[in-house]
């Protein structure tokens, strides 16, 4: 699991909940909605959808409802402009990070949006979004193709997603200033 260290999700039964859909689907997001929670905001949990400033789908739930393009991978900033979360949170089993890895190097940023382009098989689209060079696009190509073919070869992101939701796992997470998410 990665996740930044400023998220927290509204249901305390996530770590189960996540557990649970991986035993069945190699990597998964773990969660649908994201709200960016500012100092003045509420965290409560009860808020409805859609209420709350800056409420975000996550790319992978978009991405399941087809409300984003697959194009969304060969330019930088559309998270922004269709509104979802390309990371935040992710989880992959085990033998998949131990096997493949994370990629590690976009340190500087953009590395969850690299990698679930990879999951999705978009790779070619992210090396012209991020200009890669050629030994650069290389090293990822080698990398994504890997990550590519162990993740996806049981439909896991798209079914894994949608079971997911059904079984209540993804529910919401927040992100905003530590001390206003406890």
């Amino acid at each position: 699991m990665w996740l930044d260290c400023d998220v927290a999700f509204f249901n305390d039964g996530w770590p189960e909940l996540t557990l649970k859909a991986l035993e069945r689907w190699p990597l998964v997001q773990p969660f649908d909605a994201f709200h960016q929670i500012a100092l003045s905001d509420s965290c409560d949990p009860e808020i409805p959808l859609g209420r709350v400033p800056d409420t975000t789908g996550s790319l992978a739930s978009r991405m399941l409802d087809g409300s984003v393009p697959p194009s969304i991978f060969s330019s930088i900033g559309s998270s922004r402009r269709f509104s979802y979360a390309p990371g935040f949170a992710w989880a992959a089993r085990r033998d998949v990070v131990e096997d493949i890895g994370l990629y590690d190097a976009l340190i500087l940023g953009c590395g969850d949006k690299a990698m679930a382009s990879a999951a999705y098989g978009r790779f070619d689209d992210t090396v012209g979004a991020y200009r890669m060079s050629e030994p650069h696009a290389n090293h990822y190509r080698r990398w994504a193709r890997r990550f590519h073919r162990r993740v996806s070869q049981a439909r896991g992101l798209a079914v894994g997603q949608r079971q997911a939701r059904a079984a209540a796992l993804c529910g919401r997470v927040a992100a905003g200033p530590v001390s206003r998410l406890r």
